[in-house]
């Protein structure tokens, strides 16, 4: 009774001074068993030392002597967090919020928890709820800004609301790294590059040892085409890469991956073939660091076998190319789906028609066209018109070229080989029209009208051939080929002398 009597006397000298009721944390707070509050005060220098486990033990006995002890919860919380035990620190930081519901540092680290559950469910709302409500009690904790302002730009793909969030967190900690990561990628979502930057290399600066700073940096880099650059991010990222956990990779997975698809990047815009071919090496060579360890885990090690197979393809490897495809298609689980998959059929298809070998090129493209949304790819239809071409079996090409024209209209490479099939027919009058859907779709391409005009020359329609040709010389002034098929043209018409200029207006230009 004395015990009841004294802390109602106190409560009500607290009701006085302040004018309001306190809460009943706070009213806790007086009474805290001074036992609880050493053992947390144990724990939390064990947690700042990260010594998680030896913290939680400590950090529990405090909740032993008082179960009502919310900092004792919250401490409990960041523990676990330690221990990436998530659903039991969310649990902690709940019970944190039940005893004092104003608690923003309790709101912040469920938020975290969330955030990190979230990577297996997907289910991120949960962690912005929780930012949001800690920022609404502590708009001023440098933590909380930061949390939702990755979110915010990570998540809610909001850059402008993200940079203000960020703005303010690094205002009051200017140490914060994944402040600085986010908000260069934020910079980097507004095509504002050179405060990506900027900002990139100060979280790098801050945290050089940390490989999410390139990796972030390789990005913005991918953003802008400039695969140079990105792989050497990439290439320090991986050099300062450390496992975080005992399933984490030896080497830097992600990242290996990357540059292996920005060398072929770089391979593709070479023109000197020394360089492209050494380009595709590195693909290979990236490539085969990602199977010297994950030969047999999807996705990593089908990516890599299907980038190792791209590479030997370009490189004229046909048969390792082969191989390599075959093991990209078969690393794919039953049943399921691939990015790649579609791709891999149809590259090793193209690989086997370059072969010879056309029934199986024409299996590969048959089944691209089957897999996930292959029978949405152009590419895959004027494939399996070449392979029916190549047989003889023009009427079937020429269906097949139609189906790649009906799936892109401005296909122009679908019209042209359409046009030929006609041509080879004797159907001149439907290779002019295939060749002038070329033209208009490709109006700066030569060789179009160059075609034209040889179908008007089968149907002895000089003038027009002429007309053609002067066009086609025009667009490529260059090519020898159009000028001399321009003075056959004009032979054809009577013009003997204009012809012959034209002749010799050809002679002076290289030939194919």
């Amino acid at each position: 009774m004395k015990f009841a009597t004294r802390y109602f006397a106190v409560l009500l000298s607290a009701v006085c001074l302040c004018g309001s009721t306190v809460s009943v944390a706070s009213s806790q707070e007086l009474f805290r068993d001074p036992d609880a509050e050493a053992a947390l005060e144990r724990g939390q220098k064990l947690l700042a030392d990260e010594n998680f486990s030896e913290a939680l033990n400590e950090i529990n006995t405090a909740l032993q002597i008082d179960p009502t002890y919310d900092a004792a919860y919250i401490a409990k919380g960041d523990a676990l967090q330690g221990l990436d035990e998530f659903s039991a620190a969310a649990a902690a930081y709940t019970k944190a919020i039940e005893i004092d519901a104003n608690s923003a540092a309790a709101y912040n680290g469920r938020g975290e928890c969330y955030l990190e559950l979230a990577k297996a469910n997907g289910q991120v709302d949960l962690a912005i709820n929780d930012f949001r409500n800690a920022l609404n009690l502590d708009r001023n904790d440098a933590k909380i800004l930061a949390n939702l302002g990755h979110v915010t730009v990570n998540y809610m793909q909001d850059p402008v609301g993200g940079i203000r969030l960020l703005d303010e967190s690094l205002a009051r900690d200017d140490q914060n790294a994944r402040a600085y990561r986010d908000r260069g990628l934020a910079y980097a979502m507004l095509q504002d590059f050179d405060n990506a930057e900027a900002d990139l290399s100060k979280s790098a600066e801050v945290e050089p040892d940390n490989h999410e700073n390139f990796m972030t940096l390789a990005q913005v880099y991918r953003l802008q085409e400039e695969y140079r650059q990105m792989i050497d991010a990439l290439t320090r990222a991986i050099a300062v890469y450390k496992p975080e956990g005992m399933s984490d990779p030896k080497t830097y997975i992600d990242a290996l991956l990357l540059r292996a698809d920005a060398w072929m990047n770089v391979a593709k815009d070479e023109q000197d073939k020394q360089a492209r071919d050494e380009a595709y090496e590195n693909v290979i060579a990236d490539a085969n660091s990602v199977l010297d360890e994950y030969d047999d885990r999807y996705p990593q090690s089908g990516i890599a076998y299907y980038r190792r197979g791209i590479a030997q393809r370009m490189r004229g490897e046909y048969g390792k190319a082969i191989d390599s495809l075959t093991l990209a298609i078969q690393s794919v689980p039953a049943g399921q789906d691939a990015s790649y998959l579609v791709e891999a059929f149809l590259r090793r298809g193209i690989t086997w028609f370059y072969q010879g070998s056309i029934e199986l090129a024409r299996g590969d493209f048959e089944q691209a066209a089957a897999t996930g949304n292959g029978f949405r790819d152009p590419r895959i239809y004027l494939w399996l018109g070449y392979t029916y071409f190549k047989d003889d079996d023009l009427r079937t090409a020429i269906d097949y070229y139609g189906e790649a024209i009906a799936k892109d209209p401005d296909f122009a490479l679908a019209h042209v080989n359409r046009g030929l099939a006609y041509m080879q027919l004797g159907e001149h009058r439907k290779a002019l029209s295939s060749f002038s859907d070329a033209i208009r779709v490709e109006p700066s391409v030569g060789e179009h009208y160059y075609r034209a005009g040889k179908a008007y020359m089968a149907m002895e329609e000089f003038q027009k051939a002429a007309d053609m040709f002067s066009l086609a010389a025009l667009k490529d002034s260059e090519n020898a080929k159009y000028r001399k098929a321009g003075a056959d043209a004009l032979r054809a018409m009577g013009k003997d002398g204009l012809g012959a200029q034209w002749e010799r207006e050809a002679e002076q230009l290289p030939t194919e």
